[in-house]
């Protein structure tokens, strides 16, 4: 049976408590939240949709995790490089001249500021490789 993407969201209010209900449902059940609704309307319903299947736990890995304030400062600084390409870019479709050295001093001062912040950021992931296994497809 082919898998068929699910791509339509419905969206329901619920109280809290009841939320927490379905939360521990599913978890007892092995399933996410979405699974188990799926699966619980479908026994309701007859709807004959497949029964979800039991879906590995995913876990962030949060040992690469940066400073929240390091983070802050380093979407300030691309923030700034989307608005001068904005203002580039307006000045360009306008025919309007371009200065050229302040555009190159605050690209420099961006710079400055990214040269500072980025030996702070912690070493990248290493990339995992996958286990080749004997029943693969």
């Amino acid at each position: 049976m082919s898998r068929v993407p699910k791509t339509t969201t419905i969206s329901l209010r619920i109280d809290k408590p009841t939320a927490a209900e379905w939360r521990e449902r599913a978890a007892a059940s092995g399933l996410s939240v979405s699974d188990w609704i799926r699966g619980a309307v479908d026994a309701g319903q007859q709807t004959n949709l497949p029964t979800p299947q039991r879906r590995p736990v995913r876990v962030r890995d949060t040992s690469n995790d940066a400073d929240p304030a390091l983070m802050r400062q380093l979407a300030a600084l691309g923030s700034n490089l989307n608005q001068i390409a904005r203002s580039l870019n307006e000045c360009r479709l306008v025919g309007a001249p371009v200065r050229l050295v302040e555009v190159l001093a605050l690209l420099r001062s961006i710079e400055a500021e990214a040269a500072h912040l980025l030996p702070q950021l912690p070493p990248p992931p290493k990339p995992t490789t996958k286990e080749s296994s004997s029943d693969a497809r």
